[in-house]
């Protein structure tokens, strides 16, 4: 388990973090490559991530009134399920995922799974962001269409009262109830877009997470052909920051008998 992270640009460390995100200051209309590695307690450094790159607004405009897009892209499709995930917006901020035209709300995480689809049938995927310049109205910056496979309808209600119980800094607790009518054969726990768990009963604990990390979880029931019923409401959770290291001895004595 990584105890923080370092993001370099070349050979020389910019930051130091024990979140999965942090913010820079450079220069107006500057163009800057960087990469993240994660450092364990004992300081050994893992291999760099791939190089991302990005460049700085020009000074005096209003980024807000500029066009911006993020790129979409749909994987995990099933008959009734799909995954869905997209970079960070540019200019930061939670977006909006509209299914078909449905708001399955604001997130600030770069995923979600979406369950309950029709089979054999073309989804519509938008991603929509509150612009600040001018009027403030919802502008799309994403979009994506994906066909689910062929298969039989899920009849399953969607899970209820999902609740986040005993956070700590690497682990969370979920709960959920059961859905009305027939009852599930297992229960599929996702964290935004990623599959973490998969159980038979109606409560499950999440570990090997960062420290001081958001997590957007959701539950949904799958029949006995894995047919995927619609997710339940999302339970927002943190992680607790990174647990104190105790201080290193200095010396040591021995006691005389």
């Amino acid at each position: 388990m990584a105890r923080f992270f370092h993001v370099r640009e070349g050979d020389r460390v910019v930051a130091r973090t024990s979140t999965t995100s942090t913010q820079l200051e450079v220069p107006f209309s500057t163009s800057h490559t960087y990469t993240v590695t994660a450092v364990d307690g004992l300081g050994r450094e893992s291999a760099p991530s791939t190089p991302v790159t990005g460049r700085s607004w020009l000074s005096g405009y209003n980024p807000e009134c500029m066009p911006s897009s993020v790129p979409l892209t749909v994987t995990a499709v099933s008959a009734t399920a799909l995954t869905v995930a997209w970079s960070p917006h540019p200019l930061g901020g939670d977006l909006e995922l509209r299914v078909d035209g449905q708001s399955l709300g604001f997130t600030p995480l770069t995923g979600a799974r979406v369950g309950g689809l029709a089979p054999a049938t073309t989804h519509q995927l938008a991603l929509y962001r509150y612009n600040r310049c001018g009027s403030g109205a919802l502008t799309q910056v994403a979009s994506a269409s994906a066909t689910t496979a062929a298969g039989a309808p899920v009849t399953l209600s969607a899970p209820s009262g999902l609740t986040v119980t005993t956070p700590t800094d690497t682990a969370v607790g979920l709960s959920w109830a059961p859905p009305a009518g027939a009852p599930p054969a297992r229960y599929a726990v996702y964290d935004a877009g990623t599959l973490v768990a998969v159980t038979t009963g109606t409560a499950v604990r999440v570990d090997r997470l960062y420290p001081a990390t958001a997590h957007r979880f959701t539950v949904a029931g799958l029949d006995a052909a894995g047919n995927e019923s619609t997710h339940s409401a999302p339970a927002g959770a943190a992680t607790q920051p990174c647990l104190a290291v105790p201080a290193q001895p200095t010396s040591k004595t021995r006691d005389q008998k």
